[in-house]
């Protein structure tokens, strides 16, 4: 499976900082909050961006950072300055509580969180989870490990996904990453 790279280090970098001059301009003292963090690029798989309260700092990880539409990433730079802003207004993080939130929509950014999971990105892996709706499979995470509790091809009776339990409990099941490429549905990314 090959990605589209749309975004560079350079792209989320240039981002960022139309987004800390934004709230320069517009929230001078959201901006006094976030102008005391490092910004940088982390690893991390299964996020888009981190906030490290502790250390100061904000950052990107371009695994999924890379794939995805330039609006998601300022999206998530907005999302992550509005942790800083949050903790260093309030003196406490409310996590993705209501403070957090009312931050987010001031400046600009949608109060919620998301991840690799709600975005729809295929994320290569030796294996992976997937609902086998009988016309094909629809991905559904990556499985870095097998276990006896997640056998290789065999449905899992018991496990479903949360919000989707009538439609995917007894047709979820762990097959390599090669056979779900093979049996895909179209709706799979």
């Amino acid at each position: 499976m090959t990605f589209k790279v749309e975004n560079t280090k350079e792209d989320v970098l240039k981002i960022y900082k139309e987004c800390l001059n934004s709230l320069q301009k517009n929230y001078p003292n959201y901006y006094d909050v976030v102008s005391g963090y490092k910004f940088g690029f982390g690893r991390k798989k299964t996020s888009y961006g981190t906030c490290y309260y502790r250390k100061k700092e904000i950052k990107i990880h371009m695994y999924l950072s890379k794939v995805v539409k330039k609006e998601k990433v300022k999206d998530t730079i907005l999302h992550e300055m509005a942790h800083a802003i949050d903790k260093g207004v309030n003196g406490f993080s409310s996590g993705h509580g209501a403070k957090w939130k009312s931050i987010c929509r001031e400046i600009g950014c949608k109060p919620s969180s998301s991840s690799s999971a709600a975005s729809g990105i295929v994320k290569p892996s030796k294996y992976v989870m997937v609902i086998d709706n009988g016309g094909g499979y629809e991905y559904v995470s990556p499985v870095h490990r097998l276990s006896k509790k997640k056998p290789l091809n065999t449905f899992l009776p018991f496990t479903y996904l949360r919000g989707r339990k009538e439609e995917t409990k007894g047709k979820l099941k762990v097959v390599t990453f090669k056979s779900f490429e093979d049996n895909r549905t179209i709706d799979s990314k």
